[in-house]
């Protein structure tokens, strides 16, 4: 994740750094500590607290939890970003692409990489190459679309980094 600010990059915050420097330095971004909140974890992702600023939030997963220990990897960050919003006050919330949550759907959808890769979280609409212990193939910003009456609607509803993508398909 990066800052920006006059036009350029000021800080990056790596998504294998701790998380609690993450938490830090979005607090003095923001003006604010974060609201935490626990949340239940399932069968792609376990327990642990999301770290929220208005449309911001860093997820921290407990991996030690009842994942038994695993190694760090874009599979498994430090931390992972949410953005619901386009913006958090003055700070604008972006895909370096420029997508944000709030874009029209099907204009976001187009844009979307075409190459069988999948994930189960949203649609990718950037995605870099990595090399991660587990043998999936990328790691990429998803997005997903709001849901009206049970069907995708045509907003985008957040944006989440970084995700991990499959190859071969298929979603547990």
């Amino acid at each position: 994740m990066e800052l920006w600010s006059g036009g350029r990059v000021v800080e990056s915050l790596a998504y294998m750094s701790p998380s609690t420097s993450a938490i830090a330095r979005l607090s003095q971004v923001f003006g604010r500590e974060p609201r935490v909140e626990w949340y239940e974890g399932g069968n792609h992702f376990p327990d642990g607290n999301d770290y929220t600023w208005g449309a911001v939030t860093l997820r921290v997963e407990d991996l030690e939890s009842e994942w038994g220990t695993r190694p760090r990897s874009l599979l498994n960050p430090e931390f992972k970003v949410i953005f619901s919003g386009p913006s958090e006050g003055p700070v604008g919330l972006r895909a370096s692409n420029g997508t944000r949550a709030g874009d029209v759907w099907s204009a976001v959808e187009r844009i979307a990489p075409a190459d069988g890769y999948v994930n189960c979280a949203g649609d990718p609409v950037e995605r870099q190459r990595a090399d991660t212990p587990d043998g999936l193939g990328g790691s990429s910003v998803v997005v997903t679309p709001d849901w009206v009456d049970g069907r995708p609607g045509d907003v985008v509803r957040w944006l989440r980094a970084p995700d991990v993508e499959s190859p071969t398909g298929g979603c547990a």
